[in-house]
């Protein structure tokens, strides 16, 4: 492998990192690895694949060291690359704001796709994490206003910060406050929503990753899960003008559920699954 057996180049610690990791039980040991290192090299994952004679540093090889024994405590790989791509956009997150999942990224784009004939002047986003969806709505809409809501000021600074870094933080409206306890201001055209939706009881069975990392408050949802669109159901009549848009993400297990919260409110609504299948999505319109 090299002097004294000892991993060199990309392509030994490829081929070293790899089974470490899933004997720490971490799922896609190879891509999680590939991950780590390219974060190191400063290039894409793909790109190792070019250079898989190129010898590390050894300031290289013992950060590359350091993310590893981190990655095989369970600590998420986002958090120590620190960023997430979601749509065309890069997003930074760290602990103390929830990952942005590929389900919240397909609903972002099932909302642009949606309203691209008729983009709303206002948007609300209730639960706005790391800002994911506001920031990807304003990007898409450059005549529309965002009014982003969270209750936790960690959550709204790495929004803020990546508000900033997609060049759209003037038209995005960043407002700390508890949306179960307190109104938020203002009407809106469209309103988007990626709550937290797992009940309780289930929090604590989830993946190391998830349990032990990520903030349960943006993940509970209340013993069955559903407190937070009971809430939006019940302010909806104050928020949301006529006509309006609402679409909100789900547990998969639970989107009968949140749609019969709007049964007797919204006259066009559905469920929308999910690119695996899954039933993932809600959309309800006045």
């Amino acid at each position: 492998m090299g002097q004294n057996d000892q991993p060199v180049t990309v392509l030994d610690f490829l081929r070293v990192s790899a089974p470490f990791l899933e004997s720490k039980g971490i799922e896609n040991p190879r891509l999680n690895a590939e991950w780590l290192l390219a974060h190191v090299l400063k290039t894409d994952r793909l790109s190792l694949y070019l250079r898989f004679d190129y010898p590390l540093s050894p300031a290289e090889t013992d950060r590359f060291r350091e993310l590893l024994r981190r990655r095989a405590k369970r600590e998420p790989v986002q958090y120590l690359t620190g960023e997430v791509p979601f749509l065309n956009l890069t997003i930074h997150v760290e602990p103390g704001v929830l990952i942005p999942r590929p389900e919240t990224e397909e609903l972002a784009d099932r909302i642009i796709r949606f309203h691209r004939n008729f983009p709303p002047a206002q948007v609300l986003d209730i639960g706005t994490g790391s800002g994911i969806l506001a920031i990807s709505l304003a990007s898409a809409f450059p005549d529309s206003t965002i009014t982003a809501v969270d209750r936790s000021p960690d959550a709204l600074r790495i929004a803020r910060q990546n508000a900033g870094l997609a060049g759209v933080d003037s038209r995005i409206r960043f407002l700390e406050l508890d949306f179960l306890t307190t109104p938020i201001p203002g009407t809106f055209d469209l309103i988007v929503s990626n709550p937290p939706y797992i009940p309780s009881e289930e929090c604590n069975t989830l993946e190391p990753e998830v349990s032990q990392w990520e903030p349960r408050l943006a993940l509970d949802g209340g013993p069955d899960g559903l407190v937070f669109y009971r809430k939006i159901s019940e302010c909806l009549p104050a928020l949301l003008n006529k006509p309006g848009q609402l679409w909100l993400e789900g547990h998969r297990d639970l989107m009968d559920a949140v749609s019969s919260c709007f049964a007797d409110q919204l006259s066009d609504s559905e469920i929308i699954s999910d690119l695996s299948g899954s039933p993932r999505f809600f959309r309800g319109a006045w």
